[in-house]
């Protein structure tokens, strides 16, 4: 739970201005509150319990694409 905003507001803000990934970690497991947070631009949705080396499994597949992203936008062509 955060303290002033719902994962919601603080997921939607963060997109207005940035395309970092967004991983919701959350207690809401109803199906239709996932595909919500993909909808406002979550990049995974993730629900309590999980398993910590779950959960950095998923970070690291993020570091990961980012790197790979990285080296793509890096390719001369000629």
């Amino acid at each position: 739970m955060l303290p002033e905003f719902d994962g919601w507001t603080v997921c939607r803000e963060i997109r207005k201005v940035s395309q970092v990934p967004i991983i919701m970690l959350t207690a809401r497991s109803e199906d239709f509150d996932e595909v919500h947070g993909f909808e406002i631009g979550a990049d995974d949705y993730v629900k309590k319990p999980v398993k910590p080396t779950a959960l950095i499994a998923r970070i690291n597949a993020f570091f990961r694409r980012l790197d790979r992203g990285k080296t793509e936008n890096n390719v001369l062509t000629g």
